[in-house]
């Protein structure tokens, strides 16, 4: 991977920074001052690079904003604020105009000692508005471009503490503002990001219950007996589960695994008045006397997700340690030994971090958890096709729109057991090869008797193959992958192409559909070095949609 720095400070104590963290990976670093000229034209090792870092000191670019006084014309200094921001999206724009790559910018800090002092905020204007005024131009200027993340200083500075986050010494000696400490702060936080960007956030965290959800042991201290309350260690049990619940709205899937009586697990967390999960939040149990990376597995193929996809969380060492050795893809937190700190370990894990945020994420753990109604529905029918109209299933298949391209950004990227090609985009990309002429990019949506999914698949086609083809897991075992293949096998035909190609690719995770272009009737024309492609004579019928599956175009 080849990064690029560039900015208006000195970056060699960054560089070094990021050095020291990113290991063998390039760091192409700039000139002190030339960000513009450096992402306007580039030039060297600008030229190539996967991602971009925008480092600037804010104090340097809008001097009206750092030497604001009471009296100053607030307008001027937004005036001059939002003229920095347009500088800075124009010279993204021609960065990204040959490759789209992200990139990272760094955000605003506020002046932590105003010489208004005490009655900062009863001003009109205060400082406080005036600057968070210009944060929301910040943060509109990183909203207009795609694939564009700002780098929170505000928050890390705060983090560590403003006062140590400056170097005055530095600043006027050698041109570089921040001290050693915000330095290595920043550093791991980009690295965070980057680590996020490439590999996507987890889906699901793994659960223990005693000592973790609750102080003490239920089978044997009882349910009354429990530390779980408004005060003492108890609140700190009721503040971890707060956290865990956030994480559950953005998206992240619950499960548990634990070493306990069933019943008595379960009367604590259907009944405990000062229990914040319940139930309806757990996408699956494993509640047993078995060995808990067994049941980790176990989870994993319910849910049908991968290890690597999981974080397993547990107060014992003996039982982390297990699960280290048993099962290296699974991520696992080191709870510190106090209970009162569980919720900060949880929110200092960066691997959740989401990249984007849309509806559908709010919507994925509930989704889940209704999924436990399916798995009751098919047991209790007779066959599957039974099963499968009873679930009332309708698609919605078509072009992606501008409100749905984030939506299919993250299906391509996070999906590894359905997608033919394992191909990973950015917004960016996605766009600009949907864009080409003869191409096109499709998304499929689907409900049921038990629920909204919203799109589930998402299809790259470009002329007459398909290039790219993703199903979320939460959708196996419904065939719709086969009505998302006919839409797709319709549009081709109707561009007036008398066959259609398909591609797969053999990654680590993707065995699960190599046999799909084969079972739709397609025939092998190549295979080499696991790719292999597949042709579908379009003068021939169709195959058949499901007649459980209700298809709208």
């Amino acid at each position: 991977m080849k990064i690029g720095l560039c900015g208006n400070f000195n970056l060699d104590a960054l560089a070094n920074g990021l050095n020291s963290r990113f290991g063998d990976q390039e760091i192409i670093t700039g000139k002190d001052g030339a960000f513009f000229e450096e992402l306007t034209a580039p030039f060297g090792g600008f030229t190539s690079l996967d991602l971009c870092i925008i480092a600037l000191d804010w104090r340097e670019l809008t001097p009206l904003l750092d030497g604001y006084a009471f009296g100053d014309d607030p307008a001027k200094i937004a005036d001059e604020f939002q003229t920095q921001c347009q500088r800075i999206k124009k010279s993204v724009e021609s960065l990204r105009s040959a490759r789209a790559i992200p990139v990272l910018v760094f955000s605003p800090m506020n002046d932590h000692r105003p010489c208004t002092g005490f009655i900062n905020r009863l001003l009109d204007p205060s400082p406080f508005d005036l600057f968070a005024q210009c944060q929301r131009l910040f943060n509109d200027l990183c909203r207009s471009l795609t694939d564009v993340y700002p780098i929170d200083i505000e928050e890390i500075g705060a983090r560590i503490g403003k006062d140590a986050a400056f170097d005055p010494m530095s600043r006027a000696r050698s041109h570089q503002p921040f001290s050693s400490s915000m330095i290595s702060a920043i550093a791991a936080h980009i690295h965070a990001m980057v680590a996020q960007l490439r590999s996507y956030p987890l889906k699901c965290i793994v659960l223990d219950l005693d000592n973790t959800l609750w102080g003490g042991v239920v089978g044997e201290d009882g349910f009354d007996h429990i530390e779980l309350g408004t005060s003492g260690r108890g609140n700190a049990f009721v503040d971890f589960q707060k956290e865990l619940l956030k994480l559950h709205k953005q998206g992240t899937l619950l499960a548990v695994c634990s070493k306990n009586d069933t019943c008595d697990a379960l009367d604590v967390i259907e009944r405990h008045p000062r229990m914040v999960i319940r139930p309806g939040m757990i996408s699956c149990f494993r509640i047993n006397w078995e060995d808990k990376p067994k049941n980790v597995v176990e989870i994993a193929r319910e849910l049908n997700i991968g290890l690597d996809s999981m974080m397993f969380i547990d107060d014992s060492p003996v039982e982390r340690a297990i699960m280290r050795a048993a099962l290296p893809d699974v991520s696992v937190l080191d709870l510190p030994a106090e209970p009162e700190l569980f919720a900060g370990a949880l929110r200092a894990c960066t691997r959740f971090w989401p990249v984007q945020l849309t509806k559908t994420d709010s919507a994925r753990a509930a989704g889940f958890s209704r999924n436990n109604g399916r798995t009751v529905l098919q047991k209790i029918s007779l066959n599957k096709e039974a099963y499968l109209k009873d679930l009332e299933i309708r698609l919605v298949m078509g072009r992606v729109s501008e409100q749905s391209i984030q939506r299919a950004v993250q299906l391509f990227n996070k999906t590894n057991q359905f997608n033919l090609t394992g191909a990973r985009y950015t917004q960016g990309e996605l766009e600009r090869l949907a864009g080409l002429p003869g191409n096109g990019l499709f998304s499929m949506a689907m409900t049921d008797k038990f629920g909204d999914y919203g799109i589930i698949g998402v299809a790259l086609l470009r002329a007459d193959t398909i290039e790219s083809f993703a199903l979320s897991c939460r959708a196996f075992g419904r065939q719709i992958e086969l009505a998302f293949l006919i839409f797709m096998l319709m549009h081709i035909r109707e561009k007036g192409h008398e066959a259609a190609m398909g591609k797969f690719i053999s990654t680590t995770r993707n065995a699960m559909a190599e046999g799909f272009y084969k079972d739709a009737g397609f025939e092998l024309i190549s295979e080499s070095a696991g790719e292999s492609r597949w042709s579908f004579d379009l003068r021939q019928p169709m195959p058949m949609v499901p007649p459980w599956i209700h298809c709208r175009y």
